[in-house]
C-alpha cells in the first residue's frame, strides 16, 4: 500500500487511538496542506457533536502544520466547554509561528 492521502490522514484524526491521531498530525505537518484541508481539521474541531478525541486530534494537526491561519480558529477554542479540547488547543498554539495573528 502507498502513502496515505490527505484526506485519509484528516480521516484518521478521528481514530480512537492516540497514537493514530498523532501519527496522522505528524505526518499532515509534513505535506503541503491545501486551504480546503484546513477548512476540513477547523470543521472537525469546531464540531461539538464530534468525539472530544477527534476534536483534539484536529488541533493536534494544526499545531502539526503550523500554519498561521490556524490562530484564530485555535484561540476560539480556549473556551470550550471541554478541558481536552482546551488543552489541545493550547499546546498546538504552541507551535504556530511567532507572527500568526488571532484576527
Amino acid at each position: 500500500a502507498g502513502p496515505r492521502s490527505n484526506s485519509q490522514l484528516i480521516s484518521d484524526l478521528e481514530n480512537w487511538s492516540p497514537v493514530v491521531r498523532k501519527n496522522a498530525a505528524v505526518e499532515l505537518g509534513t505535506r503541503s496542506v491545501s486551504g480546503s484541508d484546513l477548512n476540513q481539521i477547523t470543521t472537525l474541531h469546531n464540531n461539538t457533536g464530534a468525539p472530544v478525541v477527534s476534536r483534539a486530534g484536529a488541533c493536534l494537526a494544526h499545531g502539526e502544520i503550523g500554519d498561521s491561519s490556524s490562530a484564530a480558529p485555535l484561540a476560539a477554542l480556549l473556551t470550550d466547554s471541554e478541558n481536552f479540547v482546551r488543552l489541545s488547543a493550547a499546546e498546538a498554539m504552541r507551535y504556530l509561528p511567532s507572527r500568526a495573528s488571532l484576527s
